[in-house]
């Protein structure tokens, strides 16, 4: 389970910046055991231009935005994990950056919004039992679509988002070689916007 804190500052007509802070929680349980922890995961930075501004109304026509974002390493990986069931591995153990697009659109008091990026994950190298071990992340994608509605034209917006995401195999080397399979994901959220002039706060779950 994760909850995401987001937001967003315009601090031009055109560039944006932005974060999101995650809190989630692991959980284990089997007849005989239950093991939990919760924590901050992985914190996420944004810079984005909007190459697509919508000065003038239009029906169709999306605003369209390309971004950079760094994802740093402020929760435990799989790799430095304490506990027995490897809940307190509440983040993926390696800084990324990636590139991408995103779409947004207002019909009425409906809104769409399309996202695609490529990203790269930074070799790391881990000590596990007193073996070194480096491991090459390598590449990966994104790609969700999401849809809200903001009730009476207000300032809320309630949605809900769709996310694919693909990450290649990692490569491990050092004491121990041996190489991942690769990894798709399908994620569902579910988020609360609230707007404040120009700046955006999302709760995303």
């Amino acid at each position: 389970e994760t909850a995401t804190l987001m937001g967003s500052y315009q601090f031009s007509q055109l560039w944006q910046i932005g974060a999101s802070i995650p809190f989630r929680k692991n959980t284990y349980s089997t007849e005989d055991k239950t093991e939990t922890t919760s924590g901050f995961s992985d914190i996420k930075v944004q810079i984005a231009y909007e190459f697509l501004p919508e000065y003038s109304y239009s029906r169709w026509k999306p605003r369209g935005f390309v971004f950079a974002q760094h994802t740093t390493t402020d929760g435990r990986s799989a790799y430095e994990s304490q506990k027995s069931f490897s809940t307190d591995a509440l983040g993926k153990g390696f800084e990324s950056t990636s590139l991408g697009l995103s779409f947004f659109k207002i019909m009425n008091k409906l809104d769409f919004t399309f996202m695609g990026e490529l990203h790269h994950s930074y070799d790391r190298t881990f000590n596990i039992d007193n073996k070194k071990i480096d491991v090459e992340p390598g590449q990966g994608y994104s790609f969700l679509f999401g849809a809200g509605i903001s009730p009476y034209s207000g300032d809320f917006r309630y949605g809900l988002n769709i996310m694919r995401s693909h990450e290649n195999s990692m490569k491990f080397s050092g004491d121990i070689s041996t190489s991942s399979s690769v990894k798709d994901i399908l994620e569902l959220g579910l988020n609360l916007g609230y707007m404040y002039n120009d700046d955006s706060f999302i709760f995303s779950y």
